[in-house]
Formats: C-alpha cells, sequence, structure tokens
C-alpha cells in the first residue's frame, strides 16, 4: 500500500518530534483519530540518580501519555486509532 500526502505528512510530524528528543536516539510519535492529530510525543530521559541517566521513556509511551493528561474527567474524547513513529 502505498502513502497517501496525509500520512506522510504525519510521518514527517513524528520526525520533527524526534528532533526535540535529547537523547542520542531519537524518535517522535503522533497518536491520531481519523487522521487527525490527537496527540505528540518524543523519547526523553525518565528519571536520574546522582547525575546517571536511570532509564528512559519511549516516544510512543510519551505521546499517549500526553493523551491520556489532556483527557480530563468528564470529557468525551475519541481514543487514538494509530499511531505514527518515526526516528
Amino acid at each position: 500500500m502505498l502513502a497517501t500526502g496525509k500520512i506522510l505528512k504525519l510521518f514527517n510530524l513524528a520526525g520533527e518530534q524526534a528532533k526535540k528528543s535529547e537523547m542520542e536516539f531519537r524518535h517522535g510519535a503522533v497518536c491520531t483519530y481519523s487522521r487527525k492529530v490527537i496527540s505528540l510525543g518524543h523519547n526523553t530521559y525518565r528519571s536520574r540518580y546522582m547525575n546517571t541517566t536511570m532509564c528512559s521513556m519511549h516516544a510512543e509511551v510519551s505521546a499517549l501519555l500526553r493523551y491520556t493528561s489532556k483527557k480530563g474527567k468528564g470529557r468525551k474524547r475519541e481514543e487514538p486509532e494509530d499511531l505514527y513513529c518515526s526516528c
């Protein structure tokens, strides 16, 4: 299946998110519903202890967490249908 222009734009947007990462290997993610962007994310350092990085958060997890934090109580929102990732 060939990618449409809209899908290519979503992958490009994921690539732009990857540029925001401070990690050596940069990844970005875009969550969509009906091809409408509902959340963005990139991989990040998750925690530090005594100036040492202990772990990282994947880009797709970051995008999904941002979506759930925006959801809010009492508001009904559509669940993500697609996840586009880029590195």
